[in-house]
């Protein structure tokens, strides 16, 4: 079943080779890198997933405001703050969220899980480095209660 996801990551190089994934098991990808951006795309638009990235910087004076320093542990943390503001909203538009993040501390997983993330929903970007377990998380993520098989083989 084909599902439409967005991805929020600030480091938009890192994603080709996972969002082509995504595609070729007939996701439609859309790909943002700001908040901004990300807060437009949420606002005119359903998806069934967000994947979400932890430590996004600002942009501009408007998304320091809406995200400051002082909040979000210097942007270390501002795809926390994100998820809290937006989560009500997902969860009310039936948008499940992948929190995927370079930090492999317990201490992330921990606030995540404290702001309402499914402890499954949160993996770091080491343990999903192989697409082939990038593309299963995403499935178990969409679908928590089905049996998730992976289609082919791919490369890390």
């Amino acid at each position: 079943m084909a599902h439409r996801i967005l991805w929020f990551d600030n480091d938009l190089d890192f994603l080709p080779p996972y969002a082509d994934a995504l595609r070729d098991e007939g996701h439609r990808v859309t790909a943002v890198g700001t908040l901004a951006d990300a807060d437009r795309e949420l606002a005119a638009s359903r998806y069934d997933l967000l994947i979400l990235d932890v430590m996004i910087p600002t942009h501009s004076e408007v998304e320091e405001q809406q995200y400051p320093p002082e909040a979000t542990n210097k942007g270390t943390e501002t795809g926390l703050l994100y998820y809290r503001t937006w989560r009500d909203r997902l969860t009310k538009a039936g948008t499940a969220v992948l929190i995927l993040t370079v930090r492999p501390d317990s201490n992330i997983r921990q606030m995540f899980k404290d702001a309402g993330a499914p402890a499954a929903a949160i993996s770091t970007k080491l343990d999903l480095r192989n697409v082939n377990d990038f593309i299963t998380k995403v499935e178990q993520v969409l679908n928590p209660t089905a049996s998730v098989h992976v289609r082919g083989s791919r490369k890390p």
